[in-house]
């Protein structure tokens, strides 16, 4: 925790002098320049003493706030890992059909029109593809661990966990990046007003 250290200002009386039967009291010029410049540095010692408490317990904040966040996002998972899961699973039982089952060349098979000039390729078989290259399987041999039911629910379960935790390091560090980027943003504009002001 900062700690404020406020040193008082040194008040001096000059000399005496009489002015229309008044007798009044002056400082001497570099004693007022010294005062003026103890002021300040009072000021601004107290400011930043101020802003140093509020970063650090904003920051402690944040942090207890991120550290709840992942707590949940590694607990739960999210919908889209909850989709592909069960594409994941339903995609194992399918391999193990006959090629003449009705689900199976539905889901596995390709238009007889073929697809539009321009269009990406959304076939089941690709977003399979996909959701098998973002858990870190490969596509080569998983026909092959489909052939197992209970250790293929087991690869699904722990392929999907282990892709959003990484998904969610990654968009943690985004977040961080950002808010160290308007930190700064924030402090060049504190001192811009600060040097306006001691211009002024």
């Amino acid at each position: 925790m900062a700690r404020a250290v406020i040193f008082l200002p040194l008040t001096k009386l000059g000399k005496k002098q009489k002015t229309c039967n008044h007798t009044t009291c002056r400082l001497a010029p570099a004693e007022t320049t010294t005062q003026l410049s103890l002021g300040l540095l009072n000021q601004y010692i107290i400011t930043t003493a101020c802003h140093h408490h509020h970063h650090h317990h904003h920051h402690h904040q944040q942090q207890q706030q991120q550290q709840q966040q992942q707590h949940y996002y590694t607990s739960e998972i999210s919908v889209e890992a909850i989709l592909i899961k069960i594409q994941l699973r339903w995609s194992g039982q399918l391999s193990c059909m006959s090629d003449i089952r009705i689900p199976k060349q539905l889901l596995f098979g390709q238009l007889s029109t073929g697809r539009s000039v321009g269009r990406p390729l959304l076939r089941f078989k690709n977003k399979l593809k996909d959701n098998l290259r973002r858990c870190s399987i490969p596509f080569s041999c998983w026909e092959n661990k489909a052939s197992e039911c209970r250790t293929w629910c087991q690869s699904c379960f722990s392929s999907v966990q282990r892709a959003e935790q990484i998904t969610w390091k990654i968009t943690l560090k985004v977040a961080n990046r950002l808010d160290t980027f308007h930190q700064q943003c924030l402090q060049k504009i504190f001192k811009v007003t600060w040097q306006e002001r001691n211009h002024k």
